[in-house]
């Protein structure tokens, strides 16, 4: 019988509370096994193969959601900065997404500073503003703000439909609108050793660097007296000019200095901003951790420019710390590099000018290798006893060079409306239509051909994220700078003294005690911050080995020093680990989605007189209701190319929903490699404009509120209240889903300081199924809009899921009737809906394992596992006469491909990877993976030449030979290596039984080990070098470890045992231990990981297991409930007893095609591979599903 389409499920679903017992009538031959889910052609994705070299060009994440846009957003205004102890004036304007205003609302002020916290509550006015002052000076002195803080505000606003909005904000406090930084070129506290200071400035305002400011540096003791001198030193430098020249430095002697910066902050020169820099360490702390390494290497860009192009002219100051030193300096990025030699330098700032050329393009990397001679570093603090501070020595620097590749262009909207908002945004009615016209340019020259790409967002999707309009140019910007990387052998040198100065406190520490732990090392530690241990006292050293021989609760031992950690009793340990912290910065992206279906066609304008007290306007009839299916969140997605003056335009039409709609326009330049981006905002409403203000969904018996928000525009001060009238209509499905409790109309007034209304009614919940609202409002005088929407009702409760299943024994041709009896759970009348699912055999678990595995398949990196693994889907799937559609066919012949192609070795058979793809090379085959692929290939039959999987699955099995020489090469050289060793140490034969018990399985019944007279032999087949090898890889052996190894172990040996026919008791003594290991958890059962263990085996075992039972006798099996019910546990996925079956498949893909062999093989020994079966389901007197499987 050739493959076809069959059916093996029936679904049935009842829109019904059930509260009964359930009785299921069968009558025909077969089994009824279990649950079948449904998959579309779509679920299995067909991996096309891409040709050629593949290059990752950008990557993104998307998250699927449905969360509920705002209807209204809220800003807020705070000062950059104010003064310790002055008072904050905030404020915060509240607008809907229809450009209307809203007054009244309250919102809730939060404000926090480091010290205290507070809550204000503030109120907006007729056109949406409210303010607040937050006052600082009031607070008490032990919460009194200082200079470097920061005040947190945060308001909280319930919109027009009860959304919560959310505006954060902060502060700085600082005692001058200007803030200083100071630096240490390089940073070090060795006395006599020169520095270069820089400074910048910051104007908080303008959050802008100051450039050229004059700042006053000094250099003098710290307060506290630690100092050895009195000395103070003063220079001038200029804001953002890095000129080490300019101010040079040092410490006079040991002790703690202070450096500081401090500029006068405005034109008035009465606001002093400074900066200070605390460091040097006085004789204890040089005497603590003395000086072990030389300073390190200082290098600046000079005349630092914001824009920078190929061709300019760059300098490079270094701070030479020896004089005759030389330094190498290397730039360049991943295009090209350059390098020059500068010997014989003297010490101090080192000036040297670059040009940037094509090394430079898109940005390069500047590294400076400084050698130093020997000599003339010698300060006057205590040295480590690892360092020679008079000894020539290295050290390095980088700086990073931007250059600019003039890629920005100009990009300009106009949206061309009737009316416009207060703010002047454009208006556009539902239904309504606008030009947007983009404008492109560069340089102020237009740019002609251009493309550019137009599209519009609703503004409410946006702020949910929130996506702000990205910065084209810089994303689009090469990125080609490079870390230049350098191996510094200054780590490596060291002195003949150091080395005699270390052995002998080793040996010092040895004599005084044998048991010590001795430090050797000769070269300081690199980032280490503390002394080495040569520079440490012999007692301070010892200390650190000593710990405590009791433990107390909750104790932690640190060095020696004990320390209460509240711990959990007499004997807990505390293990302290040092956790390393890594960070990653998600990058934006963009993703919009185009819509193709438009609104229906529907027109109005928004216009009235200065003084009109109606909402009159022409042609703004009521019409057809705006179907809230038929909202859009991208109404316009377009592409359009500028014409000779820069300019392109496109035809924006209203959606008809309503809010505001963010345009973006996207241009590129191609031929010049150049980008540009921006945004305006549309605004689409009605002169009347309802908005929802409904629940996400509701269930039986709730009692709730719903309704629209209505906004009326173009009502001025001193208008009359203008009177509309609300109306609704319910409509659904039979029985109704909603019941009114109010009247079906509402009449409420708007006027001039409320433009915006909410106007709910009130519903009871009282059927299952979907309710169609639709509203609709008029002034009376022409001004009109109608909504229409849709409110899901639900059940009481969330889905409850019960199932069964249960064997039927064939009836050998009569019509014999089997009942099993299913109790429903318990449910309120009408409160929710039964759904019935049925099918026979395990055919949804082998698909689910297929799906599984297809997800997981990579083609740019293709595994032999899981490609070998995909193919066998073709036998499994036909031995239930099932044919394969195009998408799994494309993904088994795409695997078969790879297993031919790049998975494929003429020596060692199949690849588990593609070495190349991992710049890896082959050494061995995997010798579990061939004698797997193998087993399988052999184990499965031929499929028929009307499957269109035929020729691959042929090709797979003629590949199986040539599996089997890999798998027995391998095994015979690891044996052979394994007694080799034996002869050169102390070792053991080969001992993976694993992978012997494989090989064997896989070889088949005749397969014998066999041995080699000479090297021409061994080249022609697998073959043994000794008769040790062979012993070690008989069946013997085998046999007689196997029950000292694994369960799965021993059951590959006696599958190896049955194959062979054998009277081996092994394969009797494994069926007892399989049927003893059983453990029974309700419709399940799964076999023990070990004797007594309440763990299970992993699914590998499970499956092998199931297969070594089913060709048992059935005297030596025992029970075949025990049978249905491993089955059942295997094709859960081994979740048990978990409502979803295979699903969970943490498991490899080995051990799911061991998973679907053993399934296939129950199914058809059961007979439901070829079923005859007619179901019928009933409640009470009531059948709910009939449904008939057969093979037909």
């Amino acid at each position: 019988m050739s493959p076809g389409p069959r059916s093996l499920s029936a679904v049935s679903s009842m829109d019904a509370a059930v509260s009964s017992d359930a009785t299921v009538a069968s009558a025909g031959m077969g089994p009824f096994m279990s649950k079948k889910s449904a998959y579309g052609s779509s679920s299995a994705p067909y991996y096309a193969q891409p040709e050629g070299p593949q290059l990752s060009v950008a990557s993104m994440s998307i998250t699927a959601a449905d969360p509920r846009p705002p209807t209204a957003e809220l800003q807020l205004a705070l000062p950059a900065w104010v003064k310790p102890g002055a008072d904050v004036t905030m404020s915060a304007q509240a607008t809907s997404y229809l450009g209307t205003s809203v007054s009244n609302a309250p919102m809730a002020v939060t404000w926090r500073t480091d010290k205290t916290e507070g809550v204000q509550e503030i109120l907006t006015d007729a056109v949406g503003a409210a303010n607040a002052t937050i006052s600082l000076s009031s607070l008490p002195s032990e919460n009194a703000t200082s200079a470097g803080g920061v005040l947190q505000v945060e308001v909280k606003w319930v919109g027009p439909t009860r959304e919560v909005i959310v505006q954060q904000g902060s502060v700085r406090i600082e005692a001058s609108k200007r803030v200083v930084h100071i630096t240490q070129h390089p940073a070090t506290d060795i006395p006599g050793v020169p520095f270069g200071v820089s400074a910048s400035i910051v104007d908080i305002d303008s959050n802008r660097d100051v450039v050229g400011q004059r700042v006053e540096v000094r250099l003098s003791p710290s307060v506290d007296g630690a100092a050895a001198c009195n000395e103070t030193s003063s220079c001038v430098v200029f804001s953002g000019l890095l000129d080490l020249a300019a101010c040079q430095l040092s410490l006079p002697c040991m002790g703690n200095f202070t450096l500081s910066a401090c500029t006068l902050d405005n034109d008035a020169d009465t606001d002093v901003a400074c900066d200070t820099l605390v460091f040097g360490r006085n004789a204890s702390s040089w005497m603590e951790q003395p000086l072990d390494a030389h300073p390190s290497l200082s290098m600046v860009l000079l005349n630092a420019s914001s824009t920078r192009r190929v061709g300019d002219d760059v300098s490079l100051q270094v701070q030479v710390p020896k004089p005759n030193s030389s330094l190498l300096l290397v730039w360049g990025n991943s295009l090209a590099t350059e390098k020059t030699v500068l010997t014989q330098l003297a010490a101090g700032p080192l000036v040297h000018n670059l040009t940037l050329g094509v090394e430079c393009r898109g940005g390069c990397t500047v590294l400076a290798m400084l050698s130093a001679p020997r000599g003339g570093l010698a300060p006057d603090v205590p040295t480590s006893k690892l360092y020679d501070p008079l000894r020539p020595w290295s050290a390095s620097a980088e700086v990073s060079i931007s250059v600019d590749e003039d890629s920005a262009l100009d990009v300009s909207i106009t949206v061309d409306s009737a009316t416009n908002t207060s703010d002047g945004k454009p208006v556009v009615p539902p239904g309504g239509n606008a030009t947007v016209t983009v404008k492109v340019l560069h340089m102020g020259q237009a740019v002609d051909n251009a493309e550019v790409t137009v599209l519009a967002v609703d503004k409410a999707v946006l702020d949910l994220l929130p996506y702000p309009l990205p910065d084209l140019p810089a994303a689009m910007a090469l990125d080609l700078a490079a870390r230049l990387s350098f191996f510094d052998v200054d780590s490596l040198r060291t002195q003949p003294e150091v080395l005699v100065a270390v052995f002998e406190a080793a040996l010092r520490r040895a004599h005084a005690d044998p048991w010590v732990v001795p430090d050797t090392q000769c070269i300081q530690r690199m980032w280490s911050r503390s002394a080495a241990s040569v520079d440490v006292s012999d007692v301070d050293y010892m200390q650190q080995f000593v710990s405590l021989l009791t433990y107390y609760p909750g104790q932690t031992v640190w060095g020696g020093v004990m320390e209460r950690t509240g711990g959990a009793g007499i004997g807990a340990e505390n293990v302290l680990v040092d956790a390393a912290l890594t960070s990653s910065m998600p990058n934006a992206k963009m993703s919009f989605m185009a819509e193709t279906s438009m609104a229906d066609d529907m027109s109005g304008h928004d216009q009235r007189g200065s003084n009109s007290a109606s909402l009159v306007g022409n042609g703004d009839s009521i019409g057809l209701p705006r179907v809230q299916s038929s909202f859009l969140a991208t109404p316009l997605f377009m592409v359009v190319r500028t014409s000779s003056n820069g300019s392109g335009s496109v035809t924006f039409s209203a959606p008809p929903n309503l809010g505001t709609f963010v345009v973006r326009a996207f241009a590129v330049d191609g031929s010049h490699a150049r980008y540009g981006a921006a945004e305006d905002e549309v605004v689409v409403r009605r002169l009347l404009s309802l908005t929802p203000s409904m629940p996400r969904f509701v269930r039986i018996g709730d009692s709730f509120e719903a309704g629209v928000v209505v906004t009326g525009t173009g009502i001025e001060a001193g208008d009359a209240e203008v009177p509309i009238e609300v109306t609704y209509q319910i409509s659904g499905n039979s029985p109704q889903p909603l019941t009114s409790k109010s009247s079906a109309s509402q009449a409420v007034l708007l006027s001039a300081d409320k433009v915006q209304r909410e106007v709910c009614f009130s519903f009871t919940a009282s059927a299952l199924g979907t309710a169609t609202l639709t509203f609709r409002v008029s002034d009376g005088a022409g001004a009109t809009d109608a909504l229409q929407l849709e409110l899901e009702v639900h059940g009481q409760q969330t889905p409850v899921i019960v199932a069964t299943s249960f064997p039927l024994r064939a009836s050998n041709g009569s019509d014999a009737p089997w009942q099993e009896g299913l109790v429903l759970p318990a449910a309120v009348p009408g409160s929710g809906s039964l759904d019935l699912l049925a099918g026979v055999g395990y055919l949804p678990g082998v698909q689910t394992l297929y799906h599984t595995l297809a997800a997981s398949y990579r083609p740019d990196y293709p595994d032999g596992y899981t490609a070998f693994a995909l193919t066998t889907t073709a036998p499994a799937l036909s031995a239930y006469m099932v044919a394969l559609d195009s998408y799994e066919l494309g993904n088994v012949s795409l695997a078969g491909q790879d297993i031919l192609g790049p998975l494929s070795h003429e020596r060692f058979g199949l690849l588990p990877y593609v070495p190349s793809s991992w710049r890896q090379s082959l050494e061995r085959a995997d010798t579990v993976l061939n004698s797997w692929a193998a087993w399988l290939s052999s184990a499965w039959p031929a499929l028929s030449t009307e499957n269109p999987a035929a020729t691959t699955w042929a090709l797979m099995q003629e590949q199986a030979p040539k599996w089997h020489a890999a798998a027995q090469m391998q095994l015979y050289a690891d044996a052979d290596s394994a007694r080799r060793l034996m002869r050169r140490r102390s070792s053991t034969p080969y001992s993976d039984f694993y992978a012997i018990a494989w090989v064997w399985l896989a070889s088949g019944p005749a397969w014998e080990p066999t041995m080699c007279t000479d090297a021409r032999e061994r080249a022609a087949r697998p073959c043994a070098t000794s008769q040790d090898v062979l012993n070690d890889l008989s069946l013997e052996r085998l046999v007689r470890e196997a029950p000292k190894q694994s369960v799965e172990v021993m059951v590959l040996t006696s599958l190896v045992l049955q194959a062979r026919n054998t009277s081996e008791p092994l394969v009797q003594d494994t069926l007892e231990l399989l049927v003893s290991s059983m453990r029974v958890a309700g419709r399940t059962a799964y076999i023990a990981a070990a004797t007594g263990s309440k763990s299970p085996a992993g699914m590998g075992t499970q499956a092998l297991a199931l297969m070594l039972l089913l060709s048992a006798p059935s005297d030596q099996v025992g029970s075949s409930l025990l049978l249905q019910k491993l089955a059942a546990y295997i094709a859960a996925g081994g979740a048990s007893p978990s409502p979803q079956p295979a699903l969970y498949l943490g498991t490899s893909p080995m051990y799911a095609a061991l998973v679907t062999r053993a399934l296939v093989k129950y199914d058809e020994l059961a007979g439901s591979t070829t079923p005859d079966l007619e179901l019928a389901v009933a409640v009470g007197n009531v059948t709910v599903l009939e449904a008939t499987f057969n093979s037909s």
